[in-house]
């Protein structure tokens, strides 16, 4: 790896080399970087490297391909030296440039240098600050002014980065002739208001603390019954009213004496009547049925009769 950062500095430095040989040899560089180690000789090469690519202007894909290869470095020595004794040692020669591109005509470099920031941050705290509050933010670029509002906004919302030294150049820019970064500096100061008025703090430790006792509160609470939000006023009439008329059948039904009948007293039913109608058989007896033998005695004589009288 320490030969093949060597030839592209080489080649990032000469000016009459393609572009897309520049970027070719930057890609694999990245990609080595991604999936090997990268060694203590090579890592000030690497950041030359990275300095040149990102101060160029003739290529903006080579410029997006160096803030690539530096978020991908940046992890990769983090899981080699966890201090990040290398970062702190080699990423301050980046911040002349990520600072200007913190002006960018582009807004995915804007944002990616504000990534390159945000990730220096938690090894150079101090140094990223100081260009962030005493640079950037006074200056006179309209898009870096933006730019690195927005960054402590989110630094404090992510990191709950102290923004007490910030506030007095934003409520500055609130006069500020451009009318951009006026709005910008407004929404900023809302912002970082907005979500510290949600909490008493805004550090981790005092946040943690805060929490902690709000459960414990909660905890030693009396459990409440809630009703159920559709249980309306008109509800809970309906059922006081139906909960009296309850109560008043309940009430009558007790002088009232139910009397039972025995089986053979009872009526027919709907269904045995419609069987009955429809079959024509007699309720009770064989099928001529007992009180029906009279009648048929006698229609058999008239019959008899009619028959031999012919």
């Amino acid at each position: 790896m320490d030969q093949q950062a060597q030839t592209l500095l080489t080649t990032l430095k000469r000016s009459s080399a393609a572009s897309d040989a520049k970027l070719t040899q930057l890609n694999n560089l990245k990609s080595d970087i991604k999936h090997h180690r990268v060694p203590d000789t090579a890592q000030p090469v690497i950041f030359e490297c990275l300095r040149v690519a990102l101060t160029q202007q003739a290529s903006s894909t080579l410029a997006t391909a160096a803030f690539t290869t530096l978020g991908h470095l940046i992890k990769r020595l983090k899981i080699q030296d966890p201090d990040g004794t290398s970062i702190v040692q080699h990423a301050p020669k980046l911040f002349a440039a990520l600072q200007e591109r913190l002006g960018d005509l582009r807004e995915n470099h804007r944002n990616a240098a504000s990534q390159a920031f945000a990730d220096a941050w938690h090894f150079c705290p101090h140094d990223v600050e100081n260009i962030i509050r005493d640079e950037v933010i006074p200056g006179a670029n309209v898009r870096a002014k933006d730019t690195a509002m927005h960054w402590v906004v989110r630094m404090n919302r992510e990191e709950a980065l102290p923004f007490k030294s910030f506030v007095p150049l934003m409520v500055a820019n609130l006069e500020d002739h451009d009318g951009a970064v006026r709005d910008s500096a407004k929404g900023a100061l809302v912002d970082l208001f907005r979500y510290v008025a949600r909490f008493p703090c805004n550090t981790p430790a005092c946040l943690t603390r805060w929490l902690q006792k709000r459960s414990r509160s909660r905890e030693s609470r009396p459990q409440e019954t809630v009703e159920p939000a559709w249980r309306s006023h008109r509800h809970r009439l309906s059922d006081s009213y139906t909960n009296r008329l309850r109560q008043s059948i309940r009430s009558r039904n007790r002088h009232v004496t139910v009397h039972t009948f025995p089986a053979c007293h009872r009526s027919t039913s709907r269904r045995e009547h419609k069987q009955r109608s429809r079959s024509r058989t007699p309720a009770r007896g064989d099928s001529n049925g007992p009180h029906l033998r009279p009648f048929a005695k006698r229609a058999r004589g008239h019959i008899q009769r009619y028959a031999s009288a012919l």
